[in-house]
């Protein structure tokens, strides 16, 4: 997975293999394998 900078995730989620996370994006729920998410709060981009 990939994080960008400043990327906020809640306790105890779960980010899958080749997920992205925006830079400055807060991630409040798990992210699947493979998926893209930006945002505040994030949503699944592709």
């Amino acid at each position: 997975a990939y994080l960008g900078s400043g990327a906020l995730l809640r306790e105890g989620l779960a980010v899958g293999a080749g997920a992205v996370i925006g830079m400055g994006s807060v991630v409040l729920e798990d992210v699947p394998a493979g998926q893209v998410w930006v945002g505040n709060p994030a949503r699944r981009l592709r």
